[in-house]
C-alpha cells in the first residue's frame, strides 16, 4: 500500500545508502554508509555499520542501520545506490518497506542486472526477479534517463523529491555524497612509513 507523504518540502530529510568493499582490509566484510541530507541543501549526519559476512539479509541489516541511527524518527525517504549489497545480496523492497515504513527510491545509472543470477543465491535471485522494472526518468536536463525503481512512494512524488534533492548535478545530492564518501574509503591507503 503506497502511504501519500504529507508534503514534500524543500528540506526533506533523506539517507543515501552506499556500500564498499575497502581495497586496504582494514576492515573485514562490507561497509554500508548513510549519509544524511536535508533536501539537496544541507549534510545533516552520516551513519555506518560493517557486515562481517558476504552472507548477510541485506533487507534486514540495512533497515536494522537505518531503525537503530538518531536520525530515523526525522528520515522521510530512503534512496539507495543499488539492492545488490555484499556482492550477491539482493535487498527485497518490500519486506524492507515493511520494517522501516519509509518510502524508498533506488536510483541505478545505466546498471545491467543480466548474468548476476550466477553470483547470487537462489533466494537473493527470486526476490531480484520479482521486483517492479525500472522506470527511466530525466533529472535536471540529464542527456541520458536514469533507471529508478521506487516502493512506498507514487511517481509523482518520485519526482518532486528527485526535484528537490538533485541540486549541483542530475545525481541527488545524498546518493552523490554517500558514492564520493564510499569511493574515497575504497581507495583509502595508509602511506604511514
Amino acid at each position: 500500500m503506497i502511504k501519500k507523504l504529507k508534503s514534500i518540502k524543500k528540506e526533506i530529510r533523506i539517507i543515501g545508502i552506499d556500500e564498499c568493499i575497502p581495497k586496504n582490509r582494514l576492515t573485514k566484510g562490507t561497509l554500508i554508509i548513510g549519509v544524511i541530507f536535508r533536501g539537496g541543501l544541507f549534510f545533516d549526519g552520516l551513519i555506518a555499520s560493517i557486515i562481517d559476512s558476504e552472507e548477510f539479509d541485506a533487507s534486514e541489516e540495512i533497515a536494522r542501520m537505518i531503525m537503530n541511527s538518531r536520525y530515523f524518527d526525522e528520515l522521510r525517504i530512503v534512496m539507495l545506490s543499488k539492492l545488490i549489497f555484499g556482492k550477491t545480496n539482493a535487498l527485497d523492497l518490500k519486506r524492507f518497506y515493511e520494517k522501516i515504513k519509509l518510502p524508498i527510491i533506488v536510483f541505478n545509472k545505466n546498471k545491467n542486472e543480466k548474468g548476476i543470477e550466477k553470483f547470487m543465491s537462489k533466494e537473493d535471485y527470486e526476490v531480484l526477479k520479482r521486483l517492479d522494472e525500472r522506470k527511466l526518468f530525466k533529472v535536471n536536463g540529464s542527456i541520458k534517463p536514469f533507471q529508478i525503481r521506487f516502493y512506498g512512494i507514487d511517481e509523482d512524488e518520485v519526482i518532486k523529491i528527485l526535484k528537490a534533492s538533485c541540486v549541483e548535478s542530475e545525481i541527488p545530492e545524498p546518493l552523490r555524497v554517500v558514492k564520493a564518501l564510499t569511493k574515497a574509503i575504497e581507495e583509502f591507503k595508509s602511506y604511514r612509513g
